[in-house]
């Protein structure tokens, strides 16, 4: 399979040193904030591709305008919890797809036995994203700052059974995931291995 022109491809790559204050400065920005804490207090955005926390840059073309980060659970090794956080959207669903290449990711490669995010319950576009794409609900909490959240989990087994053909609803735009293991592309039913 050839490489597509990347003008005009979502791409996720692990953050590098040129990106990391790029990627910092959209997780600091006032207005993509996703909890707001107590006065005073800031939240600490690490940014960094180690064994329990990987950090993709999202680039449309050669615009990086997002993030994507996995962050193993301290507890539960097997379980990694996912964020997406974009500048802005270069096309409808960008975020959507972002997400599946990030979960695609967490299963494939890091062996997670769940993904789970949290979202405010104000955010009807996320709560829709997830049940469509197999996410449990599973409980509300609210975050320091006093914010409501939902939480929710999808599981190995619930990936394996919602991504079997499935997945062209997202994938109707490719996405390419390009790591140090390999290079994959999302497109129509799934995701392929290049190289």
């Amino acid at each position: 399979m050839a490489l597509l022109n990347s003008d005009h491809l979502l791409t996720l790559a692990p953050v590098s040193d040129e990106d990391a204050h790029l990627i910092r400065a959209i997780l600091d920005n006032p207005a993509l904030t996703r909890r707001h804490l107590f006065a005073g207090i800031t939240e600490r955005h690490p940014v960094e591709w180690t064994r329990t926390r990987r950090t993709f840059g999202v680039r449309f073309g050669d615009d990086l305008f997002g993030c994507v980060e996995l962050h193993r659970d301290d507890d539960d090794k097997g379980q990694w919890e996912l964020s997406v956080v974009l500048g802005d959207h270069k096309r409808s669903l960008d975020g959507a797809r972002s997400a599946i290449a990030g979960i695609f990711y967490a299963f494939d490669q890091l062996s997670a036995d769940a993904v789970s995010f949290w979202a405010p319950l104000e955010n009807q576009l996320i709560q829709t994203f997830a049940e469509q794409v197999g996410f449990t609900q599973l409980h509300d909490l609210k975050v320091p700052g006093g914010a409501a959240v939902r939480v929710f989990e999808m599981t190995r087994n619930a990936w394996e059974s919602w991504s079997d053909g499935r997945l062209g609803i997202l994938l109707n735009e490719t996405v390419e995931l390009r790591t140090a293991e390999g290079l994959w592309r999302g497109a129509g039913l799934g995701f392929t291995r290049l190289k």
